[in-house]
């Protein structure tokens, strides 16, 4: 069986960007820029995306740079929400298959992280602190 994978992340940005608005692409573009500092840099630490991104930029300034733009962003959730359900929606088709994939994620340990409580950790098979989460894929074969 042949799986198509419609579209690779920087695909899904491209489209986002189509549908954004010009105040919602002032918010999009700097995700962006963090998302490919980080994958490139393989770290979270702004000097090393500052390096990544903006090599013309002396370190220091860079830095500035984009921590004011890190802290001065709002992210259009609404917008992105809404938009992805849209180009979700146009990539499936009759042929699609839907794999639903229920888990949880166990934090034994963790007393007062935020929004923590009891999940049925499924591989131990009891109760422990953690998080539930979910996700979905869709999966299109190919002609």
């Amino acid at each position: 069986m042949n799986i198509n994978i419609n579209f690779s992340a920087k695909t899904l940005i491209e489209k986002l960007l189509e549908h954004a608005t010009k105040s919602e692409k002032r918010y999009i573009e700097p995700l962006t820029l963090a998302c490919e500092g980080i994958l490139s840099a393989r770290s979270t630490l702004v000097s090393n995306i500052v390096r990544i991104c903006k090599p013309a930029l002396k370190l220091a300034s860079g830095e500035r740079w984009f921590s004011r733009l890190l802290e001065s962003m709002q992210c259009p959730w609404e917008f992105l929400r809404s938009t992805m359900i849209e180009i979700a929606a146009r990539e499936v088709t009759e042929d699609s298959f839907i794999a639903f994939d229920p888990g949880d994620l166990s934090k034994n340990y963790a007393e007062k992280m935020e929004g923590i409580y009891r999940v049925h950790d499924g591989s131990k098979g009891e109760c422990s602190n953690g998080y539930e989460y979910f996700s979905a894929e869709v999966i299109t074969r190919s002609q």
